[in-house]
């Protein structure tokens, strides 16, 4: 009887901890945690890298933060054309009629990509005088303005560029372009681009399946691709599995959250797994790349499921010696507590 008493209470509070355990009960603090992720989105947006400071504009402009208008707008003055083009895309999303007069200065900017996202954010004012070029662009000789074209048209939201969006969609001779004809007719919910989608998800490119698997869950409303998204979590490629889980996420579905564990701090067994399914050697440069891609995935991934518990493994990278993967897991911790209802948009600085 002595002994039941002794050892009840330690059984008992073992038991509630196997419980919160697989409840995904997390100790990790709200607060604290949400000012190291700004903190690390500060940082991001003030790099002296363009291309990680373009990340953590469109980071803070998918948060919809209350300070992404402001950062769009000092972007579009910078002389550097992929920042320029990063806040003029981010006013699409965030539009300010304060932008107006600087968004028309962009307009004879010689970089005509930059001078496409600045349209299309004057059409989000009400300016749609300019959008005409963006339909001209679509038929440029230059496969990388097309492409952005299609990016600003999709981002838009005008449903009249449907139509001349659509003969890309079988016509378009460049791959990555055919990509971005789908995702601008997805993205203005046309569904002519679906059968494409489950056609591009067997195809033996894999950045075919994951852009295909990635659309499946910005389809608005979804369809029930849930079969051929769970079918993708097996998929030989990781980012495809990971971007598997992100949609599946997108669709309230959780099934993919143990592959984003497993990949946000892969071992050296699986980098070696993943070299060796490269065809290269564990010491290539590229072998670096592939694991940074893989890991920022495996971050945003755990961000679109939404579960708390995953709090407590984006936090263990915020402060990541790379910082793409710890820009990933500031934007994917930020989802998180607003998804959770630990944090207001509105009052996130």
């Amino acid at each position: 009887m002595n002994v039941l008493k002794k050892t009840a209470l330690p059984l008992i509070l073992i038991a509630l901890l196997v419980m919160a355990g697989c409840q995904g009960i997390s100790s990790v603090e709200p607060q604290g945690l949400q000012r190291r992720a700004l903190q690390r989105l500060r940082d991001s947006v003030n790099s002296s890298n363009p291309l990680l400071k373009m990340q953590a504009i469109e980071s803070c402009v998918k948060l919809h933060l209350g300070k992404a208008p402001d950062i769009c707008m000092k972007a579009i003055g910078s002389p550097a054309p992929l920042l320029q083009f990063a806040g003029a895309m981010g006013l699409i999303e965030l539009p300010t009629a304060e932008a107006e007069q600087p968004l028309k200065a962009l307009l004879s900017d010689e970089d005509e990509s930059v001078r496409l996202a600045a349209i299309g954010a004057l059409y989000k004012l009400g300016k749609k005088e300019y959008s005409q070029e963006l339909i001209s662009a679509l038929g440029s000789a230059d496969r990388k303005i097309r492409g952005v074209a299609l990016t600003v048209l999709g981002r838009m939201g005008d449903k009249s560029a449907i139509k001349a969006i659509r003969p890309l969609l079988e016509g378009e001779p460049i791959e990555s372009v055919r990509l971005q004809a789908a995702e601008a007719l997805v993205l203005l919910g046309d569904q002519n681009a679906l059968p494409k989608l489950q056609l591009w998800q067997y195809s033996t490119n894999y950045q075919e399946r994951v852009f295909a698997v990635q659309l499946m869950g910005q389809v608005e409303p979804p369809p029930d691709f849930t079969a051929d998204l769970l079918q993708a979590l097996d998929d030989p490629n990781q980012l495809v599995q990971l971007q598997a889980a992100r949609s599946l996420g997108r669709l309230g579905q959780q099934a993919g959250f143990g592959k984003a564990i497993k990949y946000l701090r892969p071992s050296a067994g699986m980098k070696r797994s993943i070299a060796k399914q490269m065809g290269i050697s564990y010491e290539d440069p590229q072998l670096q790349t592939e694991i940074t891609k893989i890991r920022s995935a495996a971050a945003l991934a755990l961000g679109d499921i939404g579960r708390w518990d995953a709090a407590k493994h984006l936090e263990k990278i915020l402060d990541d010696g790379n910082a793409q993967v710890a820009l990933a897991a500031a934007y994917a911790t930020l989802k998180l507590l607003i998804e959770t209802n630990q944090a207001n948009i509105q009052t996130i600085p």
